[in-house]
């Protein structure tokens, strides 16, 4: 049986494309498959794992799984450019999360 192109969220282009605009190292991890994530991003020193959903779209339970079991740094949920640049800002000042993974609008890993 072929297999087809994971399918991409609308928003995945713009935020890809934001983050490498505002100057972080991006590597587009969206043809990885599996439940990991859309996209690395080296930031600030660190590094952040970003999946990018469309508005209304919602985390599936490998997703949640993979999350759950990362002891990296924090995997983040995104639903815009806007939200992914504000919550890696917030992470480099040592801001709290605000949700867990799974609910939006941001996921941490590790426990």
């Amino acid at each position: 049986m072929p297999r087809y192109a994971a399918r991409r969220d609308t928003t995945h282009a713009d935020v890809r494309d934001g983050l490498r605009e505002a100057g972080y190292s991006v590597f587009d991890a969206g043809g990885v498959g599996g439940d990991f994530p859309d996209l690395v991003v080296g930031a600030h020193g660190l590094t952040f794992l970003i999946e990018v959903k469309s508005p209304g779209g919602k985390v599936s339970e490998g997703q949640s799984r993979f999350a759950a079991n990362w002891r990296g740094g924090p995997v983040l949920i995104v639903y815009s450019l806007e939200q992914a640049l504000g919550y890696i800002i917030k992470h480099v000042r040592g801001d709290k999360p605000v949700a867990p993974y799974g609910k939006p609008p941001i996921a941490w890993g590790g426990r």
